[in-house]
C-alpha cells in the first residue's frame, strides 16, 4: 500500500472515524479539520476494505475504543499487519490511567482524548499531527537511529 499523501489538496485527505456513536460524530461534525473528509466506518474490516477499493488518501484515523478493545492498540497492529500507511491513530476512551496510556503510547497511539471530548481540543490537537505527520515521523526515526557509542 503507498504512503499517504499528505500534500494533496485537504479535500482529498480523509479522516477515518472508527466505531462512533450519535452522540460522538455530532461533535466532531463540529471540529474545524481545514476541510479534510470525515468518513464514518462501523469496523475496521469495513474502513480497511474500503480504504483499499476506494483507495481513500486517509491522513488519521479516530477510533471510540477502549484502549485494550476492540479498534484500540490492536488497530495499529492491524494497519501494520494489512501494509497499510502508518498514519496517526487518536483513541477516544472512557478510561484512562497512568499504565494504559503507556500501553497505548509503546502501541503507537499518538494522542487519546477522555469522554467527555472537548472539541475544540480535538481539532486543534488532530490538525497539528496531521499537518506535521511527515516530520515528526522523520524525527523519531532519526532518533531511533542515534547510536551512542561510549568511549
Amino acid at each position: 500500500m503507498e504512503m499517504t499523501d499528505t500534500t494533496i489538496s485537504k479535500s482529498n485527505q480523509v479522516i477515518a472515524l472508527l466505531n462512533f456513536d450519535e452522540q460522538l460524530s455530532s461533535l466532531i461534525n463540529h471540529c474545524d479539520f481545514e476541510g479534510r473528509q470525515l468518513i464514518h466506518f462501523d469496523t475496521d474490516t469495513d474502513m480497511f476494505s474500503k480504504w483499499e477499493d476506494e483507495k481513500f488518501n486517509v491522513v488519521a484515523i479516530v477510533s471510540k475504543s477502549d484502549i485494550l478493545g476492540e479498534y484500540g492498540v490492536n488497530l495499529i497492529e492491524n494497519l501494520v499487519k494489512r501494509k497499510f500507511p502508518v498514519v496517526p491513530v487518536v483513541l477516544v476512551v472512557k478510561h484512562l490511567d497512568s499504565n494504559l496510556r503507556k500501553i497505548a503510547l509503546d502501541a503507537g497511539v499518538v494522542e487519546v482524548f477522555t469522554r467527555p471530548v472537548k472539541i475544540e481540543n480535538m481539532d486543534i490537537r488532530l490538525n497539528f499531527l496531521i499537518n506535521n505527520w511527515v516530520d515528526l515521523q522523520t524525527k523519531l526515526k532519526q532518533q531511533k537511529a542515534v547510536i551512542i557509542i561510549p568511549l
